[in-house]
């Protein structure tokens, strides 16, 4: 929590201490309620799969976990069927 905040503050110092502090957001609605999705979906993904791509990534790929390599594999799979969704939805 501490980092995050840190994070936020830090980088919030630096902008207005340069002068290039500006607020910014999301182009439409559909465009925040798409992120809003992606991260739910990331989050329930993480939970689904037991852990993060990075330690399935690393750790599990490494030991040539059974349940790894199906994250793995999943996550690019979604990936690929997200931007083609995307795609298409940019298209319209």
């Amino acid at each position: 929590m501490a980092t995050v905040i840190g994070t936020v503050a830090g980088a919030a110092a630096a902008a207005l201490r340069s002068g290039g502090f500006s607020w910014q957001g999301f182009a439409s609605t559909q465009d925040l309620a798409l992120h809003l999705l992606g991260a739910t979906l990331m989050g329930v993904g993480g939970v689904v799969a037991m852990g993060c791509t990075i330690g399935h990534g690393l750790s599990g790929l490494s030991m040539l976990a059974l349940g790894s390599v199906v994250a793995i594999v999943s996550i690019g799979v979604g990936g690929l069927l997200g931007l083609q969704l995307l795609q298409k939805l940019s298209l319209n």
